[in-house]
């Protein structure tokens, strides 16, 4: 048996709490986000959907379905609102809430400054508004590096470079926080080279590369501190220019990587006057030990020669020359020394250096010859190339090579032959080989002359000074084309083989001088009167002055800026201490150092020969070169100790 009966079931909803009950304040214009969003209480899985359901969010903030909060609040106050949590079937819970906005806390510094890999970093987070006690955390930080919550002090010693952000949140005893994001940029050790920079000199051009390492290229360079006359390429670190003032420079140079990563040096540069500049050395035996001359330019007084690292105390003798004796412990028989001078002083410059290069010197060459090049057993003109030949020496080492001059010309260096072909002379003045062997560039064996080859017979002539009577009158040769021998004879008996000669006449009047001028190609006579004072006061006399000619090469020596003209004579003396006759050769060159004449001056044993320079018709401003064969002591003597020259009028021969 059955029976119906309808009944009506309500199943009621169970309660919905909603959690947090509270929540903490927002700050304005900070994104908030509470430690939970909104939830339901003992959900266990099921679905709920959150709105707001009475009062209203600040402007800038959003509860999403989730329960959780979106955006930032605009706007300072406080606000309540209801908020409504509805399941899938409909039940609900509600909950009302009340949020604080807060004005947000100012965190500073706006960025934080680069860190070094190695190096103690220490940098403290502030912060403005709110009210304390503050406390600070972070995100992003590396291990090395910490953020006290309690001081917002970071610190720590970086153990690895690299890029890190960093968002550093403040919360103050209110809740409220400020919120700060930054990039820490940690570097690693960049390294600027070289270490020190060398010393520059006034008037010179100074360059010195500067290279970061260590970092991430490229670089950027710069620098504090620089004068005007100084710069530093931002790329390349070239710091160049030319310093104007001596003195002591100190500026810092920074470089900074492609990160920014930044490394900064200090640097000090000694700016001296103009360095002296060495332009020879010539190293003479003087007994056990040596004297070595060096040559150049620029050298004062107090200046010190160092040779091989050791200083010595130089012997100024003029600009461009000084000496400085050495034991013979300094000068090695095989190797090298290097020389350098170094005026005094905190600005005083230090020259380039200069070598010489020792070995065993080679003997002399033999049978030194000159023949015409296209007829070599034809006679020697003044348009003939010259084939010029020698043979190597008969003993002793073999020579790296060989050095050839023709007369006072400089020399040639030939490797590999014992022949050359020099130009035409372009006069008939007689002509000398004279060749040495060398080991190496700087040491050279004894020189061999050949014989002395005459291209045209002299015309004799010759100049004297003003005679007056009992004191000497100076006689200069002036034959052209050159004489290679003389004999001069004077009315009173006297006779004479020098080239140029003085003679004292005893008796006033006029007296009459011969000159016999000869070479290989034959002779000629001139006869000349020379009037003879009979005062011997020496009315007229000037006051002179004595210039000393320098060293420059080897057997050479210069005298720069001699005034010749025709009004007064300027006597060159030159002194020989030889046992045979010296045999020099004085040459003027103009201002471009071209040669413009060449005279062959003999020299006898032990004696002085004495010569008016001005005798030969030059005219002009000319440095005056001396090369011999010997050693020889020059010096001019301008304008003359004498009366005004006296040129007389010749006399035809009978």
């Amino acid at each position: 048996c059955t029976g119906n009966r309808t009944y009506t079931l309500t199943i009621s909803c169970p309660p919905i709490a909603l959690s947090p009950a509270t929540l903490p304040p927002a700050s304005q214009n900070v994104t908030y986000n509470p430690p939970t969003p909104i939830t339901v209480v003992g959900s266990q899985g099921q679905t709920y959907t959150f709105s707001v359901t009475g009062g209203a969010l600040p402007v800038g903030l959003t509860l999403l379905p989730s329960g959780a909060f979106s955006g930032a609040p605009a706007e300072i106050g406080t606000f309540s609102f209801t908020v409504t949590a509805t399941d899938a079937n409909g039940c609900t819970g509600v909950q009302s809430y009340t949020l604080t906005v807060c004005a947000a806390l100012t965190v500073s510094p706006a960025s934080l400054p680069g860190a070094t890999v190695g190096v103690a970093y220490s940098q403290t987070i502030g912060v403005s508004g709110g009210t304390g006690p503050y406390v600070f955390a972070q995100t992003g930080l590396p291990a090395s590096l910490t953020l006290a919550p309690a001081t917002g002090v970071l610190s720590g010693t970086p153990t690895a470079p690299g890029v890190f952000p960093v968002t550093v949140t403040v919360t103050d005893a209110n809740g409220c926080s400020g919120v700060q994001n930054y990039v820490l940029t940690i570097c690693p050790v960049l390294a600027l080279s070289p270490e020190s920079l060398p010393d520059g000199a006034v008037g010179i051009a100074y360059s010195q590369t500067i290279v970061a390492s260590g970092g991430t290229a490229p670089y950027q360079y710069s620098a504090t501190g620089l004068p005007s006359s100084l710069t530093i390429s931002q790329a390349g670190g070239v710091l160049s220019g030319t310093p104007t003032t001596p003195g002591t420079l100190t500026f810092t140079v920074t470089a900074a990587d492609a990160n920014g990563c930044a490394v900064s040096h200090a640097y000090t540069i000694r700016v001296t006057d103009v360095p002296p500049s060495i332009a020879d050395l010539t190293l003479s035996p003087t007994g056990p030990d040596f004297t070595l001359a060096v040559t150049g330019s620029g050298f004062v007084t107090g200046a010190v020669i160092v040779v091989n690292g050791v200083s010595y105390p130089a012997t100024f003798v003029s600009p461009n020359l000084v000496t400085v004796g050495l034991p013979a412990s300094a000068v090695p028989t095989t190797g090298s020394i290097t020389v350098t001078v170094t005026n005094p002083g905190p600005t005083g410059g230090t020259s380039n250096p200069a070598t010489l290069t020792f070995c065993s010197p080679p003997d002399a060459p033999q049978n030194a010859t000159i023949a015409p090049l296209g007829n070599p057993t034809g006679p020697l003109t003044a348009t003939d190339f010259l084939l010029v030949r020698w043979q190597p020496p008969a003993s002793g080492p073999t020579p790296l090579g060989y050095q050839y001059r023709i007369n006072g010309d400089s020399y040639t260096t030939v490797i590999g032959a014992t022949s050359a072909i020099a130009p035409p002379r372009g006069s008939d003045d007689p002509i000398t080989l004279s060749v040495r062997a060398i080991c190496n560039p700087d040491v050279a064996g004894p020189e061999i002359s050949s014989q002395t080859y005459s291209l045209a017979p002299p015309v004799a002539d010759f100049t004297f000074s003003a005679a007056r009577i009992n004191s000497p009158v100076t006689f200069t040769d002036t034959s052209a084309p050159q004489a290679t021998s003389w004999l001069w004879i004077f009315d009173d008996g006297g006779t004479s083989i020098l080239q140029s000669p003085t003679h004292t006449f005893t008796t006033a009047g006029t007296h009459r001088v011969a000159l016999i001028a000869s070479n290989g190609s034959g002779s000629s006579l001139r006869i000349k009167d020379v009037g003879v004072s009979a005062s011997s006061s020496g009315g007229g006399a000037v006051t002179s002055s004595i210039r000393f000619f320098e060293p420059s090469h080897g057997s050479r020596w210069r005298l720069p800026e001699v005034s010749i003209s025709g009004e007064s004579p300027v006597w060159l003396e030159l002194k020989s201490e030889a046992s045979e006759e010296t045999v020099a050769y004085l040459r003027f060159l103009d201002p471009d150092g071209q040669l413009v004449m060449e005279r062959r001056l003999s020299v006898a044993p032990g004696q002085t020969a004495i010569n008016d320079v001005t005798a030969y018709g030059l005219e002009g401003i000319y440095t005056i070169e001396i090369v011999a064969d010997r050693k020889v002591m020059p010096i001019l003597v301008e304008p003359a100790e004498l009366p005004e020259r006296e040129r007389s009028r010749p006399h035809d021969n009978p």
